[in-house]
């Protein structure tokens, strides 16, 4: 039961302020404190998803206190997230703490690290994913005339009846 996570770019102008879409979610205000579900490092900025869906992307040099970007990434708690260098995106999982949520926010989600924009969701169909992970290959594999190299994907999920680990494998790159 091995999905295929295919990543799909496409040339988008830059966003303009009020017209957000799909792709760059609305902040949903906070209504309190909300826990750190989740950490990762950029270059030079530091990702924290949140309990209540946020993502918030802080400056790690500290040279302002104020987020650099945040958005709503998911409904429900981040559950996992990591920084995925083959393809320069950041990769979340909304991990459902009730039925309801499982059915409806049971994604994981691939958003670009320069624009902070959400390039794909992949639904899960009710399972809530516990661990997302890029695998790397050694340079001598991908420097391989021959060799047939795609990045992959390793994602842990949980639903009520079993724990799988699925390997995803990116089609759609370009060298």
């Amino acid at each position: 039961e091995g999905g295929v996570l295919l990543v799909r770019f496409q040339a988008l102008s830059r966003w303009k302020g009020a017209s957000r879409g799909m792709r760059r979610p609305v902040i949903r205000p906070m209504k309190g404190p909300s826990p750190v579900t989740c950490l990762k490092t950029l270059v030079s900025s530091i990702v924290a998803g949140h309990e209540d869906g946020n993502v918030f992307v802080w400056d790690a040099t500290g040279s302002s206190t104020r987020p650099l970007h945040q958005f709503s990434a998911h409904k429900a708690p981040i559950s996992c997230m990591t920084v995925f260098p083959a393809l320069d995106c950041i990769i979340t999982g909304g991990g459902a703490r009730t039925r309801a949520e499982a059915l409806t926010d049971s994604v994981i989600r691939v958003w670009t690290c320069s624009k902070f924009e959400l390039q794909q969701s992949l639904p899960l169909h009710g399972s809530v994913p516990r661990v997302v992970h890029p695998l790397e290959v050694l340079q001598e594999e991908k420097r391989k005339k021959d060799s047939e190299y795609k990045p992959c994907l390793a994602l842990g999920t949980d639903t009520r009846q079993r724990r799988l680990l699925q390997l995803l494998k990116v089609d759609g790159l370009e060298d």
